[in-house]
């Protein structure tokens, strides 16, 4: 783990002023890292940072066979330089590998010569070369002194170019000599289709075109996957060429007089143009459009469209500008990788920077990218997000060849959705990927504030289906009933390929099936499928230890333990090089994080107490082999106040691409790394919460010490605000129209439109100012009247019902209840049907409720009333039953509570925090300095999603994440509570900053 920064480390590359990566000396061992760093694009068009004049004795036309393998541990071929000319989209077939990106011919060559001796920097005189990416514009350049071989002339060499990103298919670079004397040299230009893919041929056509005198270079490819390529180049010195065209390429000559002292410059103007252009246009008419535009204008105007970019993007770091540094460098990459108005195409795996990973797209895609675009920029996040609904049909058919139904996304997909994983353990198993899908799209809606749109549900509803045809019904040991299970599943550690009920994936699945339940019937599911999703949501298990760890999967701790010291001996490579696969797939050894990945993703769902449980659990055993790991460790370790932690992890993320001593950017940028750098910043260290895991506005700052200031700006639905953070205090800006309510380290705040103000960060504990109540099983027990309405039905019907059957019933919706009466009956019922069950149900009930009396409260529970009353605590009651009000009057206490929630009001019901929340804000409290008491365990996830204290009763009493249990409410007295949430409020404080 990187533990020292740029400045003083030589193995890393410089980072400069906040704003530029800097290459200082040539070295041909790191020229394929800094050629996959210093990738340039427009979205449509992306170029590796090769030099223009090449290496002489580096051929791009090695043939090998690269053969399916496990890219963590895979030793790619040991090249001095990689061109790469990538347009996402236009893919070949590789025999072995499937659709894969194809390299396109390179046209960035510009080398000069003198008397015959072309330029090399291997065995050039050549100094003071420097290579740089200047992060704010988008410009490559590099530049050098160079003695001609038997001359005493010394001519300074600077190269320029940039992808702008207004004319995104044009390509400008420029070429600047002064020589200290006069001196004639010769430059040679092309364009080399004479490359390949992963040492693969994917041209069934090249037909190359130099025109003699003008310079002019035009090419013509037919990919193997019947697509057409254009690319033609211009030079701004327009005669005296000479031209050669040969088999693979079409290279241009002329020689030029340096005066002494006068700067001579030389453009080269590129366009590209490819049969997914829909109304392909020739390259000849696009440079005859700019033909009148300097170098300059072109430059300013694809300048002020990075410039708009950076001002919605930007994170600024004080006090460490080579983390300032790295952080733009991901952010540029994330801005520069994305297909722009085209939702054809995601951003594959290695950011068009390499071939790597095929130039397809994985889940990184919806966990790693789309949050970025979904607070910077809310348009190209919804084409992201969309992306996979292009891609339904692909599913649609990857489902059906496993003999599923609904949609299966692939593991390893192209533009077309299909499979392309050839290593079986990651096609089969890594499922998750379906879930993935659906939780971004739903992350898009609710990010925007936006309803779902009926694409999006149509995906969501075919996953469900896939989901449900893929569960095996399976009865536990010693028991009758069965229970859904997901089986033969890998998980984010991919080093175990076939575990029995992975938590995050069923969790995620149990996200689709909620979703499904409540939006299906709008796309055509029916009434009973949405149910058994519905079912299905609150069935599926997340297993947990007897401690409440919540396990990766059931059968994780049958594992052996792994022996790192003995076998992983080289700590600068992968584990996972480093032992046998069936070693791996049979150790308690994970590649990254999995169950640390889904309390990332659902952080309301668990207390501080269960995700340092499984931070001490899992850590020790996890080797970071994936790029993607130390960024989610980063943001625990900050929740849980392990501020060491979160820094190391932190550099480990941040440096990863610009690390010299490993393969870095060699083989393209680790894009999702560049997602979880954004994510560590504004997650991490300042705290924020997306718009899946609150409801407002969140922020708890838990600035690093080696920051002295960390800002940004964030798009929450809709509502621009910036946020500026040290460790004293937060600026927020709400830069909208509308006022913004918001939570500023658990506490409520509000701010004007357009106004903006600093707020102390409080390092004071909280303190109980406010218990809300759950009504049954709290306050009094409605639940015999339930069981005897429901036996009324049940008898009416003839149908089998007894108490052990009635347990199932427990927090479950009054037609999901039904649903579960009704599986015994042997005839089928209608909805219209059902609806009148439940509405007879309904009155029934009320009509047993009339005979509560305030004999009904349950034990302790009045005289705890009177003693919050009398020490000035407030109280709410976050009840979901309509029928509250009554009851409240029968138990005489209509005139107790403070605030009551109005269940009509919620549009979410428990275990959402919604109730909880309203609760809160109606007594005009923070939500830390709240206390909630349930008898659910629905009503406990509630409270914990809501970040308040929760004390269980009776089966919620054995709830992990608690903080205080008990069988009964005689347990209940002020002095239990106030201990409970004193216990509470230790956790909590770890989090201040």
């Amino acid at each position: 783990m990187l533990s020292i920064q740029t400045q003083s480390n030589p193995d890393l590359v410089k980072c400069e002023g906040g704003w530029r990566l800097v290459e200082t000396g040539f070295s041909c061992e790191n020229n394929r890292r800094y050629e996959g760093l210093f990738t340039l694009g427009s979205g449509y068009l992306h170029l590796r940072g090769s030099l223009e004049e090449h290496l002489l004795d580096a051929p791009q036309n090695v043939e090998y066979m690269r053969m399916p393998a496990n890219v963590t541990a895979e030793e790619f071929p040991k090249t001095k330089a990689k061109w790469g000319t990538y347009v996402p989209g236009i893919y070949g077939k590789h025999p072995f590998l499937g659709n894969e990106l194809i390299n396109l011919p390179s046209f960035i060559g510009m080398r000069l010569a003198f008397a015959g001796n072309a330029v090399d920097l291997e065995s050039s005189t050549i100094s003071h070369f420097e290579r740089i990416l200047d992060l704010r514009s988008a410009l490559l350049s590099h530049s050098y002194k160079w003695k001609p071989q038997g001359q005493n002339a010394q001519i300074d060499v600077t190269y320029e170019r940039f992808v702008s990103v207004v004319r995104k298919s044009v390509v400008v670079q420029r070429l600047s000599l002064i020589a200290d004397r006069d001196v004639l040299v010769d430059l040679e230009s092309w364009i080399d289709g004479d490359v390949r893919t992963n040492g693969f041929d994917h041209f069934k056509e090249l037909v190359f075109n130099a025109a003699e005198n003008t310079g002019d270079l035009n090419c013509r490819v037919h990919t193997d996957l019947e697509d057409q390529v254009l690319i033609g180049s211009r030079h701004s010195i327009s005669k005296e060429w000479v031209a050669k065209n040969e088999d693979r390429a079409a290279r241009a000559f002329n020689s030029f007089e340096l005066k002494a002292g006068i700067p001579f410059v030389l453009e080269k103007r590129t366009c590209v143009s490819t049969s997914r252009d829909g109304s392909q246009r020739l390259p000849v008419h696009i440079l005859d459009e700019i033909a009148p535009l300097t170098y300059e204008q072109l430059f300013d105007e694809h300048k002020a469209e990075w410039e708009a970019r950076w001002e919605k993007s930007d994170v600024q770091v004080e006090g460490d500008l080579d983390s300032q540094t790295a952080l733009r460098a991901s952010i540029y990459h994330l801005l520069r990788a994305q297909v722009d108005g085209d939702r054809r195409v995601a951003i594959d795996a290695k950011g068009y920077a390499g071939e790597g990973y095929f130039g397809r797209f994985f889940w990184d895609t919806e966990m790693y990218l789309h949050p970025f675009f979904a607070y910077t920029d809310i348009e190209r996040a919804r084409e992201l997000a969309e992306f996979r609904i292009e891609t339904l049909s692909g599913a649609k058919e990857n489902a059906e060849r496993f003999q599923y139904r609904g949609a299966r996304f692939a593991w390893e997909s192209d533009a077309k959705g299909d499979e392309w994983c050839m290593l079986w353990q990651y096609r089969d198993h890594e499922v998750h990927i379906t879930a993935d899908v659906v939780y971004a799209l739903a992350h898009q809606a609710q990010a925007s504030a936006q309803d779902l749109s009926a694409e999006a549900k149509t995906v969501i509803l075919e996953a469900a289906r896939y989901w449900e045809s893929r569960i095996d019904w399976l009865a536990e040991p010693g028991k009758d009933e069965k229970r859904p299970n997901l089986l033969g599943v890998m998980g984010p550690d991919e080093y175990s390929p076939l575990s029995a009920n992975n938590a995050y994936t069923n969790r995620l699945v149990r996200f689709t099936f909620d979703l499904a339940a409540r939006h299906g019937i709008t796309v055509g599911a029916t009434a009973d499928e949405c149910l058994h999703f519905s079912k299905l949501a609150n069935l599926l298990p997340i297993p947990r230890r007897a401690d409440g760890l919540v396990l990766q999967s059931e059968h994780f701790e049958s594992l052996a333990d792994p022996d790192f010291d003995k076998h992983w001996l080289d700590r600068k490579r992968p584990y996972a090089a480093q032992v046998c696969q069936e070693r791996l797939y049979r150790s308690k050894n994970l590649k990254q994080a999995d169950v640390l990945m889904l309390m990332f993703l659902f952080p309301q769902e668990f207390s501080d107490a269960e995700i340092e449980l499984a931070w001490r659990f899992y850590l020790p055993v996890t080797t970071h082999d994936s790029s993607l790991s130390a960024g989610i460790h980063s943001i625990i370790a900050s929740r849980l106040g392990h501020k060491d932690e979160a820094w190391k992890f932190w550099l480990k993320s941040a440096f990863l691409d610009l690390d010299l001593t490993g393969e870095a950017a060699a083989e393209g940028v680790h894009i999702a790394g560049n997602g979880a750098n954004w994510l560590v910043a504004v997650c991490g260290f300042a705290g924020f919460r997306y718009a899946t895991q609150t409801e407002l506005f969140s922020l708890h700052p838990r600035l690093p010490e080696q920051w002295k200031r960390l800002a940004f700006p964030i798009n929450w639905k809709g509502q621009q605000i910036f946020v500026d953070i040290t460790h004293e205090k937060a600026t927020v800006y709400n830069a909208s129209a509308n006022a913004l309510d918001f939570y500023l380290g658990g506490r409520k705040q509000r701010l004007l439109a357009g106004a903006k103000e600093d707020y102390a960060l409080r390092r004071d504990r909280p303190e109980l100012k406010g218990v809300i109540f759950d009504l049954d099983g709290v306050i009094t027990d409605t639940a015999e009247y339930h069981y005897q309405a429901w036996q009324a039905i049940a008898d009416e019907l003839g149908i089998e019902f007894n108490r052990e059957i009635n347990h199932r019933l427990r927090g479950v919706g009054r037609m999901e209840s039904l649903e579960i009466i009704l599986e015994r009956s042997s005839r089928t019922y209608s909805q219209a049907e059902k609806e009148e069950l439940a509405t007879k149900k309904n009155a029934l009930y009320n009509k047993l409720i009339e005979k509560i009396t305030p004999a009904d409260l349950l034990p302790g529970i009045e005289n705890l009333l009177q003693q919050l009353k009398k020490n000035g605590i407030k109280m709410a009651l976050a009840s979901s039953s309509k029928n509250a009000p009554t009851i409240l009057k029968r138990l005489n206490l209509e005139n107790v509570f403070d605030f009551s929630v109005d269940p009509s009001l919620c549009k979410r019901t428990k275990p959402d925090p919604e109730i909880f929340l309203r609760a809160a804000a109606g007594l005009d409290l923070d939500i830390i300095d709240c206390l909630g008491i349930e008898d659910a365990p629905a009503g406990i996830a509630a409270i914990k999603a809501a970040g308040m204290c929760a004390v269980g009763i009776g089966e919620a009493g054995k709830e992990p994440g608690i903080t205080f249990g008990a069988e009964g409410t005689e347990a209940l007295t002020l002095e239990t509570l106030v201990s409970a949430f004193e216990a509470h409020a230790f956790t909590a404080a770890r989090m201040q900053p």
